[in-house]
């Protein structure tokens, strides 16, 4: 067991003064306002290098979009033709172009600038070129064709007509996914504006009046066209009344007949309403005749008042007569009204069967009426869809005619105005076919994607290392905590127990090299070489500072001193299990609460020469009320007497405050943080939770470091590129 010192050795001051403690939370406070804001070129490169296949990924997105856009894009080539405005024209004839317009104003020229590639020259194209039923323009409605409006909307985009800056001059440009007629469309273009210009020159004229030849042979052959299709339709059904004007469409026949029907149907109707009615009361009135009488229609039969007269007579005879009930007279007279009542019976219900009978007869009559009109109606629709199909082709006949007859006029208005006026419009500038695709530009295209796609790439990796909220390499948490990086501690495969050992495994290893860094750093990171006790904690838990603690110390065994390693961490001890065979009977709970044995043997020897354990001992409900600070300040002096070096290994002090008391009793405070765990909030946290409690924070290690952490510098290198203020000067020694 350690001596224990006298009282006296601890009468020192435990806790700084406030004075001390602002001095200590200056640096931290103040705010430079001649430092210049920088930007992390180094930090955004190993971003970079981390997150490399996210660019990529970026990269290959957008260009791949960019391929996709170009396979479903049409290939469209440009066709150039120019037109020179003149200064004025006039003309022989009235037509409907402009006379004696003046074409100097900016105003007249946009307006032909605007009527080059207006509706009417749009429609026109269209038409000529059969770009209604056009596959790239119509799409998917090829086959029924577009609309005027539709196909104008779609072929403006293509056509252009532009008027140069500074010039009389106006560019027509074509775009069409065929060359050669991209190159026809704009030369049309050309032909119909120069063949309504009234005052054009004789060469021009010429030329004008060989497009309108040219355009009133293809109007009469879409004329005659038109005619061929009427004149078939008519004979696929010469029975309809077709005539090629719409409004004559004969169509009264199946009118007038089914009015004629439908006023048939209104009179049987009636009629076997009534005879309903009859047949009605005769199947009510079975064989009752006085019943049968009531019935309208039976008791007026010729035969039944016949029948009637005589049953009369033979009852008047019998009230005359004298003979009793008993005389032979009298029932023969008896017998002679039963049998004339018999002979009334069966003539109303002969009556009664008639009218039943032609109460069927007129139902019948009712049905075939009906059916008459239905199939009469359903004749009349077929007709009105022939028709309809008629009056398409006769419009279109109508249209075909009055554009011949346009087109042949004018040419004929043309042929007279050959001879006179200036011309106002000139071929500056024929179009050629072009040779090469205008639109779209595959290699501009695919540069610019994958220029936007790593643009985009390395926004998200600015946006990544922006929302990485943790620290990843010595330089981003020297910038962060204010305090040096000691060391960056390669990531290990290790598993619990001894294989948490790494500095005896291999001494060449990375890892061992960055332990000797390590202790390197730490024999002056006080300011002094007298730093002894060495204090390692974290801002959580599981950031490896008990790793970190047992191989620092293990490092400091095998350079010759003599080493005790206390486990301080009375929550979750682990250092037993890495450094004894078997756990210890009693520690460091003990020794503080009092209850030890006075011979046990606090101090472990383990396998690895010059190093002791002083283990945490029996675990107790509530630790942090066991962690005296005079006790374990007496303790850690009484360490030093007999240890050359002593490191002690504490909870997570962002997390427990049983740091923080025994943090002012050693030499150095070092602060582990592991990248992807240690968040830099709760590191900056505990670090102002140790200097606001008088602790000495020597900087701190980054463990289980990345690659690009590793490569960035050795201990302390760079701690060396950035100034800090001095953090001990006001500090109280705990020791003489």
């Amino acid at each position: 067991m350690l001596p224990s010192p006298g009282a006296s050795e601890c009468n020192e001051s435990l806790a700084p003064s406030g004075a001390v403690r602002r001095d200590l939370l200056a640096p931290f406070m103040e705010h430079r306002t001649d430092a210049l804001p920088m930007i992390d070129f180094g930090a955004f490169g190993r971003a970079l290098r981390r997150f490399w296949p996210v660019v990529i990924l970026s990269a290959g997105l957008c260009v791949g979009a960019a391929a996709w856009y170009l396979r479903n894009t049409p290939t469209l080539y440009l066709a150039l033709g120019e037109i020179g405005v003149g200064q004025e024209r006039s003309e022989l004839l009235p037509s409907a172009a402009a006379r004696g317009e003046d074409l100097k104003s900016l105003e007249m020229l946009k307006s032909i600038e605007r009527q080059i590639a207006g509706q009417t020259v749009l429609l026109e194209i269209a038409k000529r070129f059969h770009l209604h039923h056009d596959p790239v323009l119509a799409g998917a409605r090829a086959a029924g064709g577009l609309n005027d409006d539709e196909v104008i909307v779609a072929l403006s985009k293509r056509v252009a007509a532009n008027l140069e800056r500074g010039t009389r001059n106006i560019v027509i440009s074509v775009e069409d996914t065929e060359p050669q007629r991209a190159r026809d469309i704009c030369q049309s273009i050309i032909d119909l504006v120069v063949q309504r210009d009234p005052g054009a020159a004789s060469a021009l004229k010429e030329k004008a009046l060989a497009a309108l030849g040219r355009q009133v042979s293809e109007a009469r052959g879409r004329m005659e066209a038109a005619q061929k299709l009427v004149n078939e339709f008519c004979s696929r059904y010469p029975a309809l009344p077709l005539e090629e004007t719409p409004s004559e469409l004969k169509t009264n026949s199946f009118e007038d007949r089914l009015k004629v029907l439908n006023a048939d149907a209104v009179k049987a109707g009636e009629e076997v309403s009534s005879l309903g009615a009859v047949a009605e009361r005769i199947r009510a009135a079975g064989r009752d005749v006085n019943a049968l009488l009531a019935v309208p229609g039976l008791a007026t039969q010729e035969a039944a008042v016949a029948q009637r007269r005589a049953l009369g007579e033979a009852y008047a005879k019998l009230a005359e007569s004298d003979y009793g009930p008993r005389h032979p007279t009298y029932h023969a007279m008896q017998q002679q009204i039963a049998e004339l009542s018999g002979g009334l019976l069966q003539v109303l219900l002969t009556a009664a069967k008639v009218e039943c009978v032609r109460h069927e007869r007129a139902q019948a009559n009712l049905l075939r009426i009906e059916d008459g009109i239905r199939e009469l109606k359903k004749q009349e629709n077929e007709f009105a869809v022939v028709a309809g199909e008629f009056q398409k082709l006769a419009r279109d006949l109508k249209a075909s005619r009055d554009g011949y007859s346009a087109i042949l006029a004018r040419l004929n208005e043309e042929k007279t105005n050959s001879g006179y006026g200036a011309s106002a419009l000139t071929v500056a500038a024929e179009p050629l076919t072009p040779s090469s695709p205008n639109k779209p530009r595959p290699k501009l295209i695919l540069a610019g994607a994958g220029t936007a796609g790593v643009a985009f790439g390395l926004g998200i990796v600015a946006l990544m290392m922006l929302l990485d909220r943790s620290i990843r390499t010595l330089g981003s948490g020297e910038r962060l905590l204010r305090i040096p990086g000691l060391a960056a501690v390669p990531a290990v495969e290790m598993t619990p127990g001894r294989g948490m050992m790494i500095y005896g495994r291999d001494k060449d290893s990375e890892a061992a090299e960055a332990f000797r860094g390590l202790r390197a750093a730490l024999s002056t990171a006080c300011g002094h070489p007298r730093a002894r006790s060495f204090l390692f904690t974290s801002a959580r838990s599981g950031e490896g500072k008990s790793t970190v603690a047992v191989n620092f110390a293990a490092s400091l065994a095998q350079q010759g001193y003599r080493t005790l390693i206390i486990d301080a961490n009375l929550r979750a001890p682990v250092l037993d299990s890495i450094l004894l065979e078997a756990p210890a009977t009693a520690g460091l709970a003990d020794y503080l609460a009092g209850e030890c044995d006075p011979d046990a043997k606090l101090c472990q020897q383990t396998g690895l020469p010059n190093l002791f354990l002083f283990s945490a001992g029996v675990p107790r409900a509530h630790p942090g009320e066991i962690l005296n600070e005079a006790a374990f300040a007496r303790l850690i002096a009484e360490s030093l007497k007999w240890f050359h070096r002593v490191v002690i290994d504490t909870p997570a002090a962002g997390r427990y405050a049983d740091a923080l008391p025994l943090a002012r009793h050693a030499d150095a405070v070092c602060l582990v943080a592991r990248p992807g765990v240690t968040r830099k909030g709760e590191a900056l946290k505990t670090v102002h939770r140790f200097l606001a409690s008088g602790g000495r924070p020597a900087g701190f290690i980054l463990n289980a470091a990345p690659e690009a952490a590793m490569k960035e510098a050795m201990a302390g290198g760079a701690a060396a590129v950035v100034q800090f203020p001095s953090l001990y000067g006001s500090l109280p020694r705990v020791r003489a």
